[in-house]
């Protein structure tokens, strides 16, 4: 990774602060705001992990998960039904 990535010094991990006390995660990659054009981003209502992403605002969780979430106009949220992450992608049948 640190070839790959250009990664300097030693990697804190997903937990990792940033000297004023914020997810250093959350700084890098924009934690739950999502802005752009032609994105549609997919979640499962069963995965136990869609509660900390990107969620319609009719979910439960649209409210918490940690921080604000917020998208742009280009992004379309889709809640898939009793199931789990990745589900968009099977093969129908």
């Amino acid at each position: 990774c640190r070839q790959a990535f250009g990664l300097t010094g030693p990697y804190a991990g997903p937990r990792a602060y940033t000297p004023s006390g914020l997810l250093a995660a959350n700084i890098e990659y924009g934690a739950r705001v999502v802005l752009g054009d032609n994105i549609t981003m997919p979640n499962g209502s069963a995965d136990p992990w869609h509660a900390l992403g990107v969620v319609n605002a009719s979910d439960a969780y649209f409210e918490s998960g940690g921080s604000e979430q917020r998208v742009g106009s280009g992004v379309t949220v889709v809640e898939l039904e009793s199931t789990a992450h990745c589900r968009d992608m099977y093969a129908p049948g």
